[in-house]
């Protein structure tokens, strides 16, 4: 049987367990437990393999289209500072507060960039976009697969690259950045390891926008995205100005970089020895290549001016340089030397605020008035409410019984075909693991379907995997598979749902005769109980009808005028409904009555003051309500009309001897 290589997506022989095509060993763990495991399934097209690189805000695997059966690569948005992921786990975790925040933020420019960076596919100097999508709360981009190496690579082993063919070999990329620069797409990461040579000859431009993916609007850690030689200085600010000047200069850098064989000193170490010095630590291309053209030295050098102001604009400017006929005029910056030993009068006047502020704080923490300890909070689950646990990688069956422990319910989504996770795993869940669901709420689990058993023998049949398959699907797949049409029998099961097959009689992929009839159980969902309507009934009846039934039920309370007191008032369910589902109550309550307001004679005061008392027993059962009636008759004479109590009690009854219970 030919299987797929996780490390480069050919296929070869299961025999073998080391891929003869790139010598990738199957099972090969990954490198951080926060990467997708190779086999992993997305969008139920998208195989996931080992991963080609990975930086501060994501990671980039190689994979296989399922559907268009070519090899791709995948970017998965993961900046650790905001987020992680369990190991195993395919769902993201983004941490809390803030964090969450910056998270989002950047997620929605990650999917915004690359939709718009998916309109250039005629450019040929920037990676072609695929795909872009979300799923695992977090967001993929499905790019070109490219074969070959790095700038960076070839650097390594050939140093450096001459002066003309180092120009040539970056004109596509420069072409391309010149077309999304007038649409607002800047790339803020070029460098070598960035430029990408295929064994076709052509050059891209590889992880686009990666700073912009990773740098929210809020984010201070991640802000700074950065090469050191490469990246311009008003990266280094959180509120620099960045623009098409600034991939120039690293365009500028890498092609310092290609024909000296040197990194170019850091843009703010350069910056703080011109202020200090009045030198610039860049050296000039001649000192290490004799026969570089004067022109095409100036055009670098005017790119890699530190100050925006003193550089190479645009691209464009950038390209006519480089092919310019007449010298290029050197363009020297204006950065001013400061002066060390002058104290400028801000600085004079904000130290002594600053260590007076000091000193009082010591004071205030050290007296005890200032107690940090009071803003340290608890973090508790909500009342009603459960943690959801970590159900992906485990067998169907402990999966449900984890749930179960938790006090949730399970809820089958299906299941989806996988060449690498065996039949029977769940790959899917929602909510993600960690979070908040309601006491008694839905999981919804997928599961591993495998990818088949292969070839039978002859006059032998494999019996396919339909587990949670719909009844018409798992129909076909066995009908498919050369079996006769099989038995099937119904029965009600609280996790599977309707329609989906709960078991089949014989395990899946298993070789059995062809003339074989397997026998499938199909759910009939949650059993169901016939919930009568009680309005009317007195809470003692309705409460005794309910306890025959099987179902979850919470008595509310209310007061008004519109029903007897102790009665249902209403109910916030009838007829079918699911076993064990929460049925909730409403009794009627009698308003409290205002003594005071009902008569002005001082001496009557006492006989109305004692109608609240002898009201209190009343509410203890509702079949005794009706004395709360008699206190309003009662009150403008005596307390003798009390004792029509048992003649307007007989009414309350009434509706349960109607209804026959």
């Amino acid at each position: 049987m030919k299987i797929r290589c996780m490390g480069c997506m050919e296929t070869y022989d299961s025999q073998y367990d080391v891929c003869p095509h790139c010598g990738y060993l199957a099972g090969t763990p990954v490198e951080e437990a926060v990467h997708l495991t190779p086999g992993s399934l997305l969008h139920d097209r998208y195989l996931i393999g080992r991963v080609l690189g990975y930086g501060g805000f994501g990671v980039t695997y190689i994979g296989w289209d399922g559907r268009l059966e070519q090899k791709v690569a995948i970017k998965e948005y993961l900046p650790t500072e905001f987020s992680t992921r369990m190991p195993g786990a395919a769902r993201v975790t983004i941490f809390g507060g803030d964090k969450n925040e910056q998270f989002t933020d950047g997620l929605a420019k990650f999917v915004d960039e690359a939709r718009r960076l998916a309109r250039f596919t005629s450019e040929p100097g920037v990676v072609q976009i695929i795909d872009c999508f979300e799923e695992n709360d977090t967001a993929y981009l499905i790019m070109e697969y490219l074969d070959g190496e790095t700038l960076t690579a070839r650097l390594a082993r050939e140093k450096t690259i001459p002066e003309d063919e180092a120009v040539e070999l970056l004109r596509p990329v420069m072409q391309s950045l010149t077309v999304l620069h007038a649409q607002g797409l800047l790339h803020r990461d070029i460098a070598p390891d960035n430029i990408f040579l295929t064994k076709d000859g052509q050059v891209k431009l590889i992880d686009f926008g990666a700073a912009r993916f990773a740098t929210t609007s809020h984010s201070r850690s991640l802000t700074v995205i950065i090469k050191p030689g490469y990246s311009p200085e008003e990266q280094y600010r959180s509120a620099g100005d960045q623009g098409p000047h600034t991939d120039v200069y690293a365009l500028a850098a890498t092609m310092y970089k290609m024909i000296t064989g040197v990194t170019p000193p850091d843009a703010m170490e350069r910056r703080a020895m011109i202020e200090t010095r009045s030198r610039d630590l860049l050296e000039d291309l001649h000192k290490y290549d004799k026969k570089i053209s004067a022109h095409r030295e100036n055009a670098i050098l005017n790119a890699m001016n530190v100050r925006i102001e003193d550089r190479t604009p645009t691209v464009e400017k950038f390209m006519a340089d480089l092919d310019a006929t007449q010298p290029v005029r050197r363009v020297y910056g204006r950065i001013k030397k400061i002066d060390l030993f002058r104290v400028p009068l801000w600085i004079k006047i904000a130290v002594p605020v600053f260590v007076a502020a000091a000193a009082a704080v010591i004071v205030l923490l050290s007296t005890g008035v200032i107690d940090f300890s009071r803003f340290t909070t608890t973090v508790v689950v909500p009342e009603g409410m459960v943690t959801v646990p970590e159900l992906e990688g485990l067998m169907a069956e402990e999966a449900m019984e984890q749930i179960q422990k938790a006090g949730l319910r399970a809820a089958t989504a299906g299941n989806v075909v996988s060449d690498y996770v065996e039949p029977g795993i769940i790959l899917l869940q929602d909510p993600a693991p960690g979070s908040y669901q309601k006491e008694g709420g839905p999981v919804s689990l997928t599961v591993s379907s495998g990818s088949g058993g292969g070839e039978a023998a002859e006059g032998k049949a494999i019996v396919p995997y339909v587990i949670w398959d719909d009844e018409a699907d798992a129909v076909e797949k066995i009908l498919a598979a050369g079996l006769p049409e099989p038995s099937i029998t119904y029965a009600y099961d609280d996790s599977v749902a309707a329609g989906q097959v709960i078991s089949i009689s014989v395990d899946p992929y298993e070789e059995v005769e062809a003339d074989t009839v397997v026998k499938i159980v199909v759910s009939l969902g949650p059993e169901t109980v016939e919930v009568p309507d009680l309005t009317g009934l007195s809470a003692e009846r309705a409460e005794k009808v309910l306890a025959e039934l099987n179902i979850t039920v919470t008595y509310e309370y209310e007061e008004t005028d519109e029903a007897a007191d102790g009665t249902v008032l209403r109910q916030s369910l009838t007829g079918d409904a699911e076993a064990g589902a929460e049925l909730v109550v409403v009794i009627a309550r009698a308003p409290e009555k205002t003594p005071a307001s009902e008569t002005a004679a001082p001496d009557t005061q006492a006989p109305e003051t004692q109608v609240p008392q002898t009201a209190a027993p009343t509410t203890a059962a509702p079949t005794t309500a009706a004395p709360t009636t008699a206190a309003p008759t009662a009150a403008p004479t005596t307390a003798a009309p009390t004792t029509a109590a048992p003649a307007t009690a007989a009414p309350t009854t009434a509706p349960a001897a109607d209804k026959g219970y």
